[in-house]
């Protein structure tokens, strides 16, 4: 994604929607791509994109969220 830098990727769409809504609320704009095979959920990643700019805090605050 041109643009954009990948800062997280999962397995587990409850965990990137958690972490999709914490960066939100902190003010990050954030795109979400879920690469999952359509029929069997448990394969591909749900890839979590921020703007460059935005790339360290935001990697900043999923490690802190992960800490607790």
């Amino acid at each position: 994604m041109e643009g954009w830098t990948q800062i997280y990727s999962t397995t587990s769409s409850a965990l990137a929607n958690m972490k999709k809504h914490l960066l939100e609320e902190k003010g990050i704009s954030v795109v979400v791509l879920n690469q999952q095979d359509s029929l069997y959920n448990n394969f591909g990643d749900i890839k979590i994109y921020v703007k460059p700019e935005n790339a360290i805090k935001a990697i900043r605050i999923i490690e802190e969220d992960d800490d607790e």
